[in-house]
């Protein structure tokens, strides 16, 4: 019965967040919420942002709806609805900065505090490992899922990327997950709220997801990853991510190096600098989904052989970031590029 709500829950989030998208396009466009093409974004006409406005309530209310059900949502056991509020007070925040606009280091330490709230609320018997103290581990904890809330938010920065992203983690989630118990509720609900987002967002994109919505998917695909982690399935939580934690690290260790102001806005990350160089963002993204899908069989894998699993999707990934910033299988991209017109 569970999965069969399960799936009703999940084709609810599809349609309605295709609909509810599709019906905010032209009223963010009136309101001139939009991101104008400039020197840092990879677009050459406005698009307006905020598909997030539509997206965020349907997870939360369809998770919501499975938690009173009795539905397993893939959180952190027993925390669940402090997960999930706190999911939506961080979508809150960045719905504040779309619309109105936040100072950068304000909208930090809401995060930060937010994001500490999500951690303290973990039992006190769950850890990640004995040999960890539990202080240090619980600051991990916190760094993880603060760091990958703002990875995905400045990973989303041309079309689908986030969409399929998305999909391939939950879809990797439930591939580790359902061996270990019932079929978690909120990876199905991302893969279809993300489906029913993808028809709009894939290029050429007709609306962006903007800060509401990949902070909350953000913070929910994180929690995902923390709550694998805490089942002992730690190599899987650290495989599943590997594209976006290898070319988010690198990039802002480079841009720190430089003595960049690395919380600003920029074009520096390597898919972007594929773009620049004449890719189309569908060939970029599905370039990166090849590296997903060896990941996802990777964190399949790990539950074996951890180490070796981990290896091979880091230096996959870091294979992918060189090969995208450096220009490597550019000539493969534009031939086929030439093939389509």
């Amino acid at each position: 019965m569970d999965q069969l709500n399960a799936l009703w829950l999940s084709l609810a989030a599809f349609a309605v967040t295709w609909v509810g998208i599709r019906n905010l396009i032209p009223v963010l466009t009136r309101r001139a919420l939009l991101d104008l093409p400039d020197a840092r974004r990879n677009h050459e006409t406005p698009v307006p942002r905020g598909a997030g406005f539509a997206l965020v309530p349907v997870i939360a209310l369809c998770l919501a709806i499975g938690l009173v059900l009795g539905i397993p949502a893939g959180l952190p056991s027993a925390r669940e609805v402090s997960f999930l509020a706190i999911a939506v007070a961080l979508a809150l925040v960045s719905a504040f900065d779309d619309l109105v606009g936040l100072r950068a280091a304000t909208r930090f330490i809401a995060q930060a505090g937010l994001v500490a709230l999500a951690v303290a609320s973990l039992p006190l018997s769950v850890n990640l490992s004995p040999a960890l103290p539990f202080l240090v581990e619980r600051f991990v904890l916190w760094f993880f899922l603060l760091g990958f809330v703002n990875a995905y938010n400045f990973m989303d920065g041309i079309d689908g990327i986030t969409g399929v992203t998305t999909i391939a983690i939950a879809i990797g989630v439930l591939l580790v997950a359902t061996p270990l118990g019932d079929l978690p509720l909120l990876p199905c609900l991302l893969i279809a709220a993300s489906l029913g987002f993808l028809l709009h967002n894939w290029h050429p994109a007709r609306i962006f997801l903007g800060d509401a919505g990949s902070v909350f998917v953000g913070f929910c695909v994180g929690s995902l990853l923390v709550a694998l982690a805490l089942k002992e399935e730690i190599a899987a939580a650290l495989i599943l991510p590997a594209y976006y934690l290898t070319d988010t690290g690198l990039t802002l260790l480079i841009r720190a190096r430089r003595g960049e102001r690395i919380w600003l806005a920029h074009s520096e990350h390597a898919y972007q600098k594929a773009v620049r160089r004449g890719w189309k963002h569908d060939q970029v993204v599905l370039a990166l989904t090849l590296n997903s899908l060896f990941c996802i069989a990777l964190a399949v894998i790990s539950t074996r052989a951890p180490y070796a699993a981990v290896v091979a999707a880091y230096v996959s990934s870091l294979t992918f970031w060189v090969a995208l910033r450096h220009g490597m299988v550019d000539a493969l991209a534009f031939r086929l590029s030439a093939k389509r017109k």
